[in-house]
């Protein structure tokens, strides 16, 4: 079983929400598939389930910058191994008392 360096961390630490899909209030999940070469590096990533706007993007990027550890028997030998995981997109809800702030602040700006 591989294991990312920093465990699954790693990839979300690198995950970014795509600007374009935060202002299109989109959410859902990414499939993505890829394998680790015997030097830990991801290779052949595809997007089994895409979700557009910039989100299967971010999901490959991230994956490309995750340090991933060698996948290793045990018995020692390094092997490669095809993974897949899904990803989720959901952007943070806004608070009750946030919207009236910005309910008050509309009336009172504009």
């Amino acid at each position: 079983i591989f294991e990312f360096e920093n465990g699954y961390d790693e990839i979300f630490k690198n995950l970014k929400y795509p600007k374009e899909a935060i202002e299109e209030n989109i959410e859902g999940t990414v499939i993505v598939w890829f394998v680790i070469d015997t030097l830990g590096n991801p290779q052949c990533i595809e997007i089994l389930k895409p979700l557009g706007y910039g989100c299967d993007e971010s999901v490959v990027n991230a994956i490309n910058t995750s340090k991933i550890k060698p996948i290793i028997t045990p018995r020692g030998k390094k092997v490669a191994m095809a993974f897949s995981m899904p990803v989720n997109f959901k952007l943070k809800k806004e608070g009750k008392m946030e919207k009236i702030i910005e309910k008050i602040k509309s009336v009172f700006i504009e």
